[in-house]
């Protein structure tokens, strides 16, 4: 018994090991509406015009599954008994997680009690004569050895939880798990080996009970032939099917319950493997129900069947060949969901969480309120922050998103042609210029005050978040903002400064983020190195990176690392 289990564990081993190329099926395309049913297309209509009243879309249509299985079968009863099976299955999704399943096996179990003698109460009357009379009619003895062969024909109606396709943090799984539960009503009919060839009872005489179990096996095969020639006594029981006789089938209203395994072999094969017990509450399936002349045994008997199946899902066509006849052989593997056909795979295949979540991390149909970082006119101010969000591309801004006006003579700079004008030449034209002509003498410094070498004005800073060195998406439009305003005065020098903390892990983390911004604006934008002066570990907000004029000053424009050891590389 034991040797047999350890080999139908190997072959399970065997045959999910065998498998591992496979994949499940993914998320189907609830938007495909040929895989709709006529009765739900009201519904699937309303989702996709996005209607509130329908927030749903409708359950696509799903194949049937076809099934046919064989492997072990085994009586948990009062003798040892063992066999095999063959069924034929049919398996229909009811949802995601619970599916229907009719089916019917065929099997035979034969058992031979060799560990012990039962009474010959088990047997028929005509039988039990043969052993409990005195000689010549009898043998004189009120125990024999069962040696039994059970037919079985059990029809089920099993439904199936699925315990694994309804994954939050992955599109999809390999593996199918399920529990099962059901009613059969299963049908047997026991045959006893009571007697030899001549009609007379077995004596046992030469048997030591009291031996080696496989010496114990021999010679019972010696004592015994192969025909079991007695119909084994039964219990009739009127709420059954029939009342059946020993020599009539006996049908027993029983109750399922087991688990498995689906392993995908591709698109429409599959591999499964299950375990299920059939309880009937009868104690006549071996044959045996006493241990002694009016003693019932304990407890009643119940089949297991141990199996592997082939499993067909109907109506779907192959994932290699669909992508053949697109002409997508190098195309990465799509969902069943989304082949050509009116029906997906099995729900129980699919994970109902995938639209959605693809959906939320890549919206194709959602009514998406407008960004709040969104940026109209380029000038590194959010819109929700931008007081003038209509600014001309390229023009210097400040920190609100208002064009600079560096004299405040009301022209912004990038219409002043005075860049700088006096308070008391004050008020300007349209261009900017003010009313006091250059005087003669001092045309020279009026020129310098009016043209400046650097005319740069304040510049943005840029802010970083947690322990981060890298560029958000809002602080380079920032830094293109900058970069600008630094192309448009090439003779102003500019300091980047990072702050931080004493730790090394802090100057660290200053150097990384002012070399983040260097980085940038020299290998994004342009601008060559030289005009930048390297500063990190500054008093100040640790998480903000400060570009400011410093024309006139020296310093590196790079500056090696203080403490390599801490670099982000985040």
């Amino acid at each position: 018994m034991s040797s047999k289990k350890y080999t139908l564990l190997a072959l399970v081993m065997c045959f999910a090991l065998n498998g591992v190329f496979a994949q499940m099926a993914g998320t189907p395309d609830y938007s495909d509406s040929t895989k709709v049913r006529a009765k739900n297309m009201a519904q699937q209509n309303e989702w996709a015009n996005g209607l509130a009243s329908s927030p749903f879309p409708a359950k696509p249509r799903d194949a049937w599954q076809l099934g046919v299985s064989g492997g072990y079968a085994g009586i948990f009863g009062d003798v040892t008994a063992s066999g095999w099976n063959v069924g034929l299955s049919a398996r229909k999704a009811l949802g995601y997680v619970v599916s229907v399943r009719p089916g019917i096996s065929y099997g035979k179990i034969t058992g031979l009690g060799y560990e012990n003698q039962f009474s010959t109460s088990n047997l028929p009357s005509q039988v039990r004569d043969r052993y409990e009379l005195a000689p010549p009619t009898g043998i004189g003895t009120t125990t024999f050895v069962p040696n039994f062969e059970t037919e079985l024909i059990t029809p089920s109606l099993d439904f199936l939880v699925s315990l694994n396709n309804i994954m939050f943090h992955k599109k999809q799984s390999n593996w199918n798990y399920y529990l099962l539960v059901g009613y059969s009503p299963m049908s047997y009919k026991t045959s006893m080996n009571a007697l030899d060839a001549n009609g007379a009872a077995y004596s046992y005489a030469g048997v030591d009970f009291f031996g080696k179990r496989g010496d114990i096996k021999d010679k019972l095969e010696e004592v015994l032939d192969d025909d079991f020639e007695t119909d084994a006594r039964t219990r009739n029981r009127r709420q059954n099917f029939n009342e059946g006789g020993e020599a009539q089938r006996q049908w027993r209203h029983s109750i399922n319950a087991g688990a498995g395994f689906e392993r995908r072999l591709g698109d429409i094969v599959s591999l499964s493997g299950e375990v299920k017990y059939t309880f009937s509450g009868d104690d006549y399936i071996d044959g045996i129900a006493y241990t002694a002349p009016g003693m019932h045994t304990s407890g009643n008997d119940a089949v297991m069947f141990a199996n592997l199946g082939l499993n067909f899902n109907l109506g779907l066509k192959s994932r290699k060949k669909y992508l053949q006849q697109a002409g997508k052989d190098d195309a990465p593997a799509a969902d069943l969901g989304q082949f050509p056909g009116n029906k997906v795979a099995p729900l129980w295949m699919l994970n109902p969480l995938g639209q959605p979540y693809g959906e939320l991390s890549n919206p194709t149909r959602m009514n998406m309120p407008k960004s709040w970082l969104e940026d109209s006119d380029s000038d590194g101010v959010p819109d929700q922050f931008d007081l003038e969000p209509n600014t001309p591309a390229g023009s210097p801004v400040d920190t609100r998103g208002r064009s600079r006006d560096t004299d405040g003579d009301g022209v912004p700079d990038y219409l002043d042609k005075e860049l700088i004008t006096p308070t008391s030449c004050q008020p300007v034209n349209a261009d900017g210029v003010g009313k006091c002509p250059d005087p003669a003498c001092c045309s020279a410094i009026v020129t310098q005050v009016q043209q400046p070498a650097c005319n740069i004005g304040s510049l943005p800073s840029v802010q970083f978040s947690g322990s981060s060195s890298k560029l958000a998406t809002s602080s380079n439009a920032i830094l293109d903002a900058a970069a600008e305003q630094i192309k448009a005065n090439p003779a102003c020098k500019i300091c980047v400064v990072g702050h931080g903390g004493s730790s090394k892990r802090e100057q660290q983390l200053s150097w990384d983020r002012v070399n983040s911004v260097i980085n940038y604006m020299v290998e994004t934008k342009g601008i060559s190195r030289d005009r930048f002066v390297f500063k990190y570990g500054e008093a100040g907000d640790a998480n903000t990176v400060d570009l400011q004029d410093c024309t006139g000053e020296d310093g590196p424009n790079t500056v090696p690392a203080p403490h390599p050891q801490y670099r982000s590389s985040k």
